[in-house]
């Protein structure tokens, strides 16, 4: 068991930065895998020394919160799926806050204490531009159209 299915069952995580934290360990391809539903920003930037290896995996186009989606500096491998293309991330123009009908913060954002300033663009989480970065991996084939939606691709 690889460390993103030990932490899959995690079902409050929000955040998953786990950039060089593999070692010889393979993205999960299982299609049906579960959890992470709250997850917003996953990055597995990095890797470069212990470079995570596989497919980029359909399954992520499950995660329905998700809006950042950083793989670069990988080893991953293969076509960009197309899946992706059902990312919210990428369907949508508006932020976690814009859905929030109440007038109130969202409760998928949550604050960095570290940017307390209110004067920061960037003080909670939900202010992040939408990202997807798969740069620096061995992908392969054409970029889905879909992907053309998008505000930040690097």
């Amino acid at each position: 068991m690889n460390a993103l299915q030990v932490l899959k069952s995690a079902p409050s995580l929000t955040t998953l930065l786990i950039g060089a934290n593999f070692r010889g360990e393979a993205m999960p391809e299982d299609e049906t895998i579960d959890g992470y539903q709250s997850l917003q920003v996953l990055s597995l930037a990095d890797c470069s020394l212990n470079r995570l290896t596989g497919l980029i995996p359909a399954w992520v186009s499950g995660l329905s919160l998700l809006f950042v989606l950083d793989v670069s500096n990988n080893s991953l491998a293969g076509e960009i799926p197309t899946a992706l293309a059902d990312l919210p991330m990428l369907r949508s123009e508006t932020t976690v806050d814009d859905d929030d009908d109440s007038g109130s913060s969202s409760q998928a954002a949550f604050p960095l204490p570290v940017y307390m300033a209110a004067s920061l663009q960037y003080h909670r989480v939900n202010y992040c531009p939408k990202l997807l970065n798969p740069g620096d991996n061995g992908l392969t084939g054409a970029v889905p159209p879909e992907i053309g939606r998008m505000k930040g691709l690097m």
